[in-house]
Formats: C-alpha cells, structure tokens, sequence
C-alpha cells in the first residue's frame, strides 16, 4: 500500500477506481477512507455492517464519534505521528462503538494516500475483527491473575528443575517465599543454601533420591530468607521422565507455613497449658463419662484420696471407691446427668477423714467434677463464730461494708456491732443497707474524707481522724481504721472499719494544741527531746532559726541533728539527768551547715509518777549578738594598736622633724659637691622614714587632707589609666562606673591611693595573669545591715568592688590582713602597712571595708564610703613655685621638743619672721600674755606634757579670741578638721614636715583675715 504514489486526489479516475475497488472488496475486509481530520470520504458494507451505520450515517460522522472514549487520545498520537511521517504505517488494536453502544475489538491498518508530488489528503482504514482474540486474552488473563491472587493468598509457589540444562525456575511466589525479586534465576546449590543449616543435608539427600531413584519428597524445614527471616515452609517435588523414562528433572510446589506451623504449636501449647493447669489448680479434679469410667484425674486428686492416677484413670468409680456407691456423692453426681444442671455436695468422706465438697458440673462427654478438703475450712468457721461473737462485745465500733461502689453513694454496710449502736446512737438495721457516711456532718473534714476516699480507691488502707455525729447531733471524734478485705482468689469483697472513740483524748489535744501555739510565738527556739534523744515537739521559732520543718526534725536524733561536738552533748545530757537542769552557751549547726551561737537551757521533765520522760530544751540564737561583739573587740583592738602605733610615730615624727630642716639650712651654707650628695643622701632617707611614719599615723587614726565633694568617675577613670601603664598585659582589666554615681565628701589622692594598694596586692595575687575589675554603685544600707555591722550606719553609701581572680587570702590569714606589719611577702617586698593604711583612710572617710575570698579563686574587696548629703567647697590656693617668705611677722614657737624648736626657729628667721619659743603649754600662755599684741601666729605642738595643744589653745583664745593658730603633730587626730579647722586651727601640719610645707602653711594662715579665728 505504501509503494502506492499516485492517487486520486487531482485525478478523477483515480479516485472512481479506488471508491470501485473499496465497493467491491469482499464482505469479511472493513475498509473506509477519510480526510486528514477524521471525516469519513467513503467506506464498503463490510465497515457499515461492522459498525451498524449506513455510508450515509458515516458520511456525516468522523472517527471520534465511532472510537472509544478510552481509547481516543492514543489512537490520535498514533495518527499524528502517521501524518507527519514518523512512522511509514501503522497497525493498532482499538474497541469501535456501534450503533447501539457496544465495544468490540479491530485491529486496523492505517496508511496515508499520497498524490504524485502533492502533500497527503486522505487516510486508509483497514479493519480486521479481533473480538474472540481479545476476550480469550482478557480470559487468560484474568485466570492468570486469579491463579497469582491464590498463590499469593496461600503463599505457594512452584518449581521444577532441569537435570540437563541443570537450571532452576522459581515462580514468582517462591521468589518472593525466598524474599527474592519476581524473575530471580537461582542455581540447585542457591536454593538449597536457603535452608537453614540444620536442614540443609536432609533437603540434599531428599533432591539426590528423587534425581537418581525418582522417589518423591514431601518435607517441612526452616528456610532464611535474604532479609535473615526465618519461615517453615512446606516442599514437595516429583521426577520428570522423558519418553524412555529417563529421569530429566523434578518438579513441586513450595508453600510458606509459617502461620500453619505458629497456629500448631500455639494448639499444642494451648493443650499443654490447659492440662498443666488442670494439674496446677488446687483443688481436686476428675472428669467422667457417660459408663461412669474416670477418664481423668490430677495430681491434686491423687493427693486427696491417696492412689495414683494409673490405678484410677479407666476404671468405673465404684470400681475404685465402692465407699461412695450410693451415698450424697452418688446422689449428687446421678443429679448432675438427670438435670443437666450444676449440683454440689458437702459430706464427710471417712475413709479420707476429711470432709469434702464436691461440685458436678454435665459436659459432653460425661461430667467433670472438681472438690476440695474443706476440713480447716469448717474449723475456721467454727473460730469465725467464736471471733464473730467477741466482736460483738467490743468497745469499739466495728463495721463492715461492700468493697463497692466507693463513689457516691458509697459502699452498703453489711454488719454492725452492739458498740456501734452504743457510740452512734443508731439501730444496726437503721445502718444496714446503707452507707457509713450517714454519720457525718457539716463539720466533717472536707479534705480527710478526700485522702480516705483517694485510698479506699487504689485498694489501700487508711487511718485518719474524723469528726462525726451521733443520731442525736452530738460531734463524737473518732478514730478511724478501713482496709480490704480479699478472698481467696485476692479480689477484694468488703471493707472492715473499726472506729474507736476519742473525743476526749482530742479534746485534750486540743488544748495542748493550744499551749503549742502560744509557744510557737515564743521567739527562742523550742524543741522537746525523750530520753532516747529523739526529738518529740519542735515550735516555729526553731524552724526559722535551725531550717528545719517539724517533719523534719521529727523523730530525728538531736545528737546528729544539731550538734557537731557530740561529746559536749554527751556531758550537757550527763548533767541534766543528775541535776535536772544545764544552761550554757552552745554551738550548734543549721541545715545549711551554718554553725550558731545559742543559750541553751535544758530541763528534765518527770511525769506524773516523778519518773523522768522528756527534756525540754529553749535555746536563745545569740549568733549576731556574738559577731558584733567580736567586731567591736576587734575595732578595740586596732583601735589599741593604732594608739601605740601613733604615740611611737610622734616621737619619731620628733626626732625626724629637726633633721630635715637642718638638711634644708645645710644644703644653703654646704657648697662642695660631696657634701651636698651625702646632704640629698641624708635628706632622702629621713624621707622615707618620714613616708613610713606617716603611712603608721595613716593607719593609727587616717590620714587627713583637704576635704570636698569628689566625684569617684573621674578617680576611677585616673585609676584606670594608671593601671592600663603599670599592670601586666597579661592581667585584663575592666571598670565600670554608672552615670548617676552619688558623689563623697573626702580626698580624691587618698581614696586614690587606697584603690591603689589594693590593685597592687591583687597583681601580685596573678603572677600568671587574671582578670581585675572595678566596679562603682550606688547603695542603701538598712537597719538590718547597719545591726550586723558595727561600722555601717543606716542611709546611702557609695560601693567601690575590687575583685580579682588571683590566688586569694588563707582563712587563717583573713582576721590580720589590716593589722599593720602584717605581710604574706617575702623579706623586702613589703612592709605590711599598705591595708591598715587602706583601712585607716577609708575609717577617716566614715566608710568601712569588707572582705571576700576564696582561696584559688579571688579576692573580692568591697569599700563603702557615705555619700554626700550636700556638696561644699573647699578652695585650695594654687602653690607658688617657690615657699613664701615672711615680712618681719613676729611668730610664737610652741614644742616640747629641743631639737624642733631650735630647726624650726632657725628656719623661719632664715625666711624673714621674728620667732619667740616656748618649751610647754603653760610658758606659752605666760609668754604670749606679755606679747598679747604683737605676736601675729601661734604654731603649736598638740601632744605636750603640763598642758597640752588644746588646752594651751583654749587658754589663748580666752586671752585674744582672734588669734591666728597653726598646729602640727605626729598624731592626726588632732587634725580631723571637723571642730578644729576652721574653728580652733586655721591650718595643721602633720609631723614630721619640711620648710617648704611650714613655710606654706604659715603664709596661707597669715593670709586668711585675723577674725576668722574668733
């Protein structure tokens, strides 16, 4: 049809005799001819017969209308494809719709009909009925489907081997019995290996027999799969002949019965245990059948009657107890088959001695009766009754209800005894029948009646106290007992309560309760304790002091509880036992560990036959009392040293004063070299003592400076750049001060200074490095703080931390650090005055300091400083750059000391003022009375015998009110500027000082106006 290239499309003829030739082909062919589109041009009678449609229907129908739904879209590729010549012709399968709707199956030839040089217009159709072809198809393949579905079902599968090709086929059910992909082509060895090993030589003996004999094998055995899954499966096989009868294979069926083989077993092990408990039941077992022959019997019954079950199990039972022929057992069993019905019986078996009851219950094939020797059973009864009767005469309640129903409205009370009607007020059968909850009342406890119920819910006993009422109304206290009571099998049946009255021991509870509630106001710690040390009462006081609950403390052993050195318990429990009573001061400790001071007092408690049963212990906490005491020992202490302290640096401040202004006078008239390096030799040594001097009065009693508002930031800030040049790089170092830090009333050089002893010391904590930190906040200390505290005063302070990560300070070490000469340091490398100078300046601030640390982990230095109430100013004259002299101003010279009189009145002569000297305070009020208006300034000594500063000033104001005066001394009490700067002082030099410093301090006296002093 293809090698056709010339048709009718521009040729008439050719068309005429191609519609001829389609008219004309025999009836069996379909043949149609349509455009490009589908639309049908002409067919024969066979393709209108085919479809049921005249030429004339068709002419006005195309092949859409007459292809099935389900079959369009491919055919319509295909033809696409025909169209645009991928394909030379094409041969499809496809269900035609006729006239009436029905589906049947073509095969159609489709080729293009092409015109000499011209594109192709016109399609041919060529059909051949496939119909039976098909449905046979559609039939295999349904069956094929159904034999698969029932294979799969039923999990078998078949094989068969070829002995000569030596090939194995699997179906695809054994493929996948093996856990194999459908298809899989195993080898004879492959498919024995799948066998578990201990079956393996037993499958290769069964296929060797059947390839050499023919014999066939039908085995079970346990097969692993690929995935390691065991399964049983079943094999058979059978030879395969060829037509000498030559064996050229074998070939079977393969059935997974993993299920059979569990469902087996499972029976097997149901009729094991069904028989094993049969034999473990404790009662006694036989089964009949209809002749009266012992079919069965357990070990419980050969026990009982005393033969072994060979000599019972078929044989009649009258055979082998004629005893029981014709008595209440016979009648009993003879019951049972007559009715069909259960029948029990309770008879005494004499040659057993024992009285037995036996139940006879009709089964198919006879009867099975079970019975048990209820001998103690009836003994029981018998002490039931006897028990049943004392309960009776009980003084307490006892009731008994149903196990059930626990919630509303409650388990039915069953039994009562005389003492409930006694106690309630109730008749038993006004309660019978009905729920114990009838006695309870609007002041019964909510929350007991909950944890009851919560108990009697998870089956469990419980005890409580409950306030019921009598039939009259009358509250009666009682004290309840509930448990369950089980059966033999354990399933709980009943509850038994018994209920005993305790109102009045709970009225004298009550009032003991109260007692215990006015000793729990008491602010002493409270506790009781019987002779066995364990502690019996334990009031609120001691919970708050100790931490311990009263549950805790509770039944507690006091020895272990509270007292670390049990051996001074041991002496104090001696002592009350023989005296009767010990009071004393004890330690004892916390349940945090934490170790307190207490006044203890401890009294043996007799009852009432004088015998000794407790001891009561009150203990007053006097743990803050002692800590206050100890600082202010310790504030007397440093407060003795400082004084000593100061009194040794005053006479030094004495012989040192008059060596320095010697040196000053010297180094003017000394002009060779030498002598003026041995004068700056001398002089910077007496300095350095002068600075350790003044460093102990530091300590003694602070270090005072110029006094007005400081702002700490900008200290800080100083302090850190200092640090950020001085300190290690391998020391990180971090300040933080916030924005609205109060400011202080102090010297920012001295406050500098004590920072900075501190930031040395903790350096040379991190020889390794570490971490510094500085940090400033504000803070209010309360009353409590200040009561712990002997230094602190309530109100708002300015907080300075120094904290380091550096080696920390021993415990043992912790109470010396300020005292002065006291140093961890090696010989050379400190003096040991940097933190009681620290401490003495930060005292003379009205601060005090405290302090954290932890050995291997820092150092934590905390400094508390007042904050200003209102900033002052304090004016400081800018220093000329050389010491002022004087103008002839007469000066009076007060001193005790020689040696200072004599330098200093050399050096102010030397500086142009005129000097009078007096050796005490007595010849200075004589010499100043005869010079009363000439002398301009008075310096004085403030420690000096026969009169001292003060006095000697007193005197001279009352002589001249207005009378300029300058002290000085090695003790700077005398210069705290609060009354006397400013009111008694103009000006105070703390010895020892240089001529500069006098010199200085003199002008700037002078300068200020003479009635500022009155």
């Amino acid at each position: 049809m293809n090698n056709n290239r010339a048709l009718f499309r521009d040729n008439p003829e050719h068309q005429k005799a191609l519609n001829g030739a389609i008219l004309q082909t025999p009836i069996g062919i379909s043949m149609a001819i349509t455009d490009l589109q589908g639309r049908f041009v002409e067919c024969n009678p066979a393709w209108s017969a085919m479809l049921g449609y005249s030429q004339a229907d068709l002419s006005a129908l195309d092949l859409a209308a007459i292809i099935h739904p389900g079959d369009r879209a491919h055919k319509n590729q295909l033809i696409k494809r025909l169209c645009q010549r991928e394909v030379p012709y094409l041969v499809i399968e496809n269900r035609y719709l006729t006239r009436t709707g029905q589906a049947i199956w073509y095969r159609t030839h489709l080729a293009l009909l092409d015109a000499d040089g011209q594109p192709p217009e016109r399609l041919l159709l060529v059909a051949e009925d496939c119909s039976e072809r098909q449905l046979a198809e559609q039939k295999i393949e349904k069956s094929q489907r159904l034999h698969k579905m029932a294979g799969r079902i039923a999990q078998l599968g078949g094989w068969t081997f070829d002995g000569i090709a030596q090939r194995l086929f699997w179906s695809d059910e054994t493929c996948n019995i093996h856990g194999r992909p459908p298809g899989y082509p195993p080898t004879i060895e492959e498919g024995i290996s799948y066998y578990a090993p201990e079956y393996r030589e037993m499958v290769e003996r069964a296929v060797d027999r059947c390839l050499e004999h023919g014999e066939s094998f039908d085995f079970e055995a346990e097969l692993v799969r690929t995935d390691g899954q065991r399964v049983w499966v079943r094999a058979t096989g059978e030879s395969i002949c060829d037509e000498t009868g030559a064996i050229t294979g074998f070939e079977g069926a393969f059935q997974d019965i993993s299920v059979l083989r569990r469902n087996e077993m499972e029976r097997h092990a149901l009729a094991a245990s069904l028989r094993a408990t049969m034999e473990r039941i404790s009662e006694a077992f036989f089964t009949l059948d209809h002749n009266w022959t012992i079919t069965f019997a357990n070990q419980e019954m050969s026990r009982v009657v005393g033969r072994r079950r060979e000599e019972m199990t078929g044989r009649l039972l009258w055979d082998v107890f004629p005893e029981a022929e014709h008595t209440s057992f016979h009648a009993c069993y003879q019951k049972a088959f007559d009715t069909g019905t259960q029948a029990t019986v309770v008879e005494y078996y004499a040659p057993t001695g024992m009285w037995l009851e036996a139940h006879a219950h009709p089964t198919e094939d006879g009867l099975a009766v079970h019975f048990q020797d209820i001998t103690q059973r009836r003994k029981d009864e018998a002490k039931l009754r006897l028990l049943q009767t004392c309960v009776e005469r009980m003084n307490d309640t006892v009731i008994i209800a149903q196990a059930e129903p626990i919630a509303d409205p409650g388990p039915k009370v069953i039994y009562a005894n005389e003492a409930f009607e006694k106690t309630t007020g109730y008749r038993r059968d006004e309660i019978i029948g009905k729920t114990p909850r009838i006695l309870q009342g609007p002041k019964t406890q909510r929350d007991a009646l909950d944890r009851i119920r919560a108990r009697l819910g998870a089956w469990q006993s419980v005890r409580e106290e409950l306030l019921n009422y009598t039939k009259q109304g009358e509250e009666i206290w009682q004290e309840i007992d509930i448990s369950p009571v089980a059966n033999e099998a354990g399933w709980y049946t009943h509850w038994i309560a018994i209920q005993r009255d305790v109102t009045e021991r709970k009225r004298a509870a009550q009032a003991i309760s109260k007692q215990a509630a006015l000793l729990d106001k008491a602010q002493d710690a409270i506790w009781v304790m019987d002779l066995d040390t364990r502690i019996t009462y334990w009031n609120r006081s001691a919970e708050r002091i100790y931490g311990w609950s009263k549950n805790d403390a509770l039944s507690a052993d006091a020895r272990t509880l509270l007292y670390r050195d049990q051996a001074a318990f041991d002496q104090c429990l001696r002592s009350v036992r023989e005296t009767g009573e010990w009071v004393g001061e004890v330690e004892h400790t916390t349940q945090e560990g934490r170790t307190l001071r207490l006044i203890s007092r401890l009294t043996l408690v007799r009852d009432e036959e004088e015998q000794p049963s407790t001891i009561l212990a009150i203990n007053t906490d006097v743990t803050q009392q002692k800590l206050l005491e100890q600082q202010l020992l310790h504030s007397q202490r440093m407060e003795g040293i400082g004084t000593l302290a100061g009194g040794m640096a005053h006479n030094l401040n004495n012989m040192l004063a008059p060596i320095l202004m010697a040196i000053s006078m010297l180094k003017e008239d000394v002009q060779d070299a030498g002598s003026q390096t041995l004068l700056r030799t001398i002089e910077v040594s007496a300095q350095r003592s002068a600075d350790l001097i003044r460093q102990v009065l530091s300590f003694a009693r602070g270090v005072e400076g110029p006094r007005h508002e400081v702002q700490l930031d900008k200290v800080l800030k100083d302090l850190e750049h200092l640090l950020s040049e001085t300190i290690p790089r391998n020391i990180a170092i971090h300040v933080e001060v916030p924005a609205d830090l109060q400011t202080i009333t102090g010297d920012p050089t001295q406050l500098e200074q004590v920072l900075l002893n501190i930031c040395i010391n903790a350096r040379d904590a991190m020889p390794k490095g570490g971490r510094l930190g500085i940090l400033a906040a504000n803070v209010m200390l309360d009353s409590h703080y200040a009561a712990m505290n002997i230094e602190a005063r309530e109100g708002p302070y300015v907080k300075i931390e120094v904290d380091d990560s550096g080696s920390g300070i021993d415990p043992a070490n912790m109470e010396k650090i300020f005292e002065p000469f006291f140093t961890t340091k090696r010989v050379g490398e400190g003096t040991g005055l940097g933190l009681s100078t620290t401490q003495a300046i930060v005292k003379s601030h009205g601060g005090f300091i405290r302090v954290h640390s932890e050995p291997n982990v820092g150092t934590r230095f905390c400094i508390y400083l007042p904050a200003s109430k209102g900033a002052f100013a304090a004016s400081v004259s800018e220093q000329p750059a050389a010491a002022p002299r004087g103008q002839g101003e007469l000066i009076m010279l007060v001193d005790d000391e020689e040696a200072i009189r004599q330098v200093t009145r050399q050096t102010l002569e030397a500086n142009g003022y005129q000097v009078l000297v007096a050796a005490n305070g007595a010849e200075a009020v004589a010499l100043f009375a005869q010079n009363i208006d000439r002398i301009d300034l008075v310096l004085t000594d403030m420690m000096m015998p026969v009169m001292d500063g003060p006095a000697t000033i007193q005197a001279l104001r009352q002589i001249r009110p207005n009378v300029r005066i300058v002290g000085a001394s090695g003790m700077p009490q005398h210069g705290k500027s609060g009354s006397l700067v400013g009111a008694d002082l103009l000006h105070f030099l703390p010895k020892p000082y240089t001529a500069d410093v006098l010199l200085r301090a003199l002008a700037k006296a002078l300068a200020d106006p003479a009635t500022s002093a009155a």
